[in-house]
């Protein structure tokens, strides 16, 4: 599951700390998720995606300036 979240963050080209702000996740607990410390559950994992993968596909991250 950590690697999901991990890829999805990626997908977007944000560092952590942007990620999180852009999403409203504190930074540590998307730490947690990447390193494995803590298990992200199924359901915000699913709605993570699909959101992310929405905004990826409208375009939302490629003017850095507006994810911040």
């Amino acid at each position: 599951m950590s690697q999901k979240i991990a890829d999805l963050r990626k997908l977007t080209g944000l560092s952590r700390i942007a990620f999180s702000k852009h999403y409203g996740i504190p930074i540590r607990t998307v730490e947690f998720w990447e390193w494995g410390q803590r298990n992200c559950p199924s359901y915000v994992e699913n709605f993570l995606e699909r959101i992310v993968k929405e905004d990826v596909a409208a375009g939302i991250f490629n003017n850095p300036a507006e994810t911040v």
